[in-house]
């Protein structure tokens, strides 16, 4: 991460996960009002720093952009969004003709997926780094639209 380049293992995990988000986005944009939903989801993809700045998790480094915002959510507030975060999904859903409740189980995937990803680096690397923050949102995306699809 310091340096800037790219090992195998990063440059796969980042080629599989846009192959899932193009593939799920694919798929969504096809059905009617995919569009609108797809745009829901990508707004609510955002909601993965609720999870990564929170006071429970530290930051990997003192000097990095973890740094900047580790800490800085207190988990009352962080529940409350992912809160307001399943309300937005299931008024897209209904918005869009579909069945409500889908809106919580897309919302529930990206938070399995973001809270798997913080506990692995917190172990790993000791805590989150401005690319933790980044690759939280970009697989909480991709968790969405392959639940929605």
């Amino acid at each position: 991460m310091r340096t800037g380049n790219t090992g195998p293992a990063g440059a796969a995990a980042l080629v599989l996960t846009l192959y899932i988000q193009v593939g799920a986005l694919t798929s969504l944009v096809q059905q009617a009002g995919g569009p609108v939903l797809a745009g829901v989801l990508v707004c609510v993809s955002r909601g993965a720093l609720l999870v990564t700045c929170q006071r429970s998790v530290p930051s990997a480094r003192s000097d990095g952009l973890g740094a900047t915002y580790a800490g800085a959510i207190s988990p009352l507030v962080a529940v409350v969004g992912w809160a307001v975060l399943i309300a937005v999904t299931s008024a897209g859903f209904v918005l869009t003709g579909e069945k409500w409740w889908r809106g919580p189980l897309c919302v529930v995937a990206a938070l399995v997926v973001v809270a798997w990803l913080v506990r692995r680096a917190v172990r790993r690397l000791g805590g989150v780094t401005g690319d933790v923050y980044g690759a939280a949102i970009e697989m909480s995306l991709a968790a969405l639209l392959l639940a929605a699809s």
